[in-house]
């Protein structure tokens, strides 16, 4: 899904300046079996013109965004874990937080954060968000999201 797409780009992105070499952006996206008929089309992501891929360009334009109501409830639930100081929390502080409605649902939630796929054992706030757009999708009111948000991700408020 989302989450593995973009912790590859990640990963592979040591500069952290979000743009990868053609070869190394297909390459995650073949470990996701995402395949591009036609790599003439990157040619779309090349947002700076120097040959390389916009990671962020591609999955926002994949990924979506979320409405601005939506968003904020996020941000509430972001901002009630603790962080360090780049903004990340810890994996495990993820699992203790999140409460699945049931056991598919759990499965699914702890393939999409496997300890061993996130060798620092840190979580940021996009890392949440390519979990959360995806089923945000399936919810047609805000008030429903809402309250699906607030009964997945058990958080004290600060």
């Amino acid at each position: 899904g989302f989450r593995g797409v973009g912790r590859l780009l990640r990963q592979q992105d040591t500069n952290g300046t979000n743009f990868l070499p053609a070869d190394a952006f297909l390459e995650c996206l073949w470990k996701n079996r995402l395949y591009i008929e036609n790599p003439n089309m990157l040619r779309f992501l090349d947002s700076n013109k120097d040959g390389s891929v916009d990671c962020l360009l591609y999955m926002n334009t994949i990924m979506g965004e979320l409405p601005p109501a939506r968003l904020l409830a996020v941000e509430r639930i972001w901002k009630s874990l603790p962080t360090d100081s780049l903004g990340r929390t810890e994996l495990s502080i993820v699992h203790r937080t999140y409460q699945a409605p049931d056991g598919v649902s759990l499965n699914t939630f702890l393939d999409a954060w496997d300890a061993r796929l996130v060798p620092d054992g840190k979580v940021r706030f996009v890392e949440l968000l390519e979990w959360i757009i995806p089923a945000s999708v399936k919810i047609s009111a805000d008030k429903e999201f809402d309250r699906i948000l607030n009964e997945q991700w058990v958080v004290k408020r600060k």
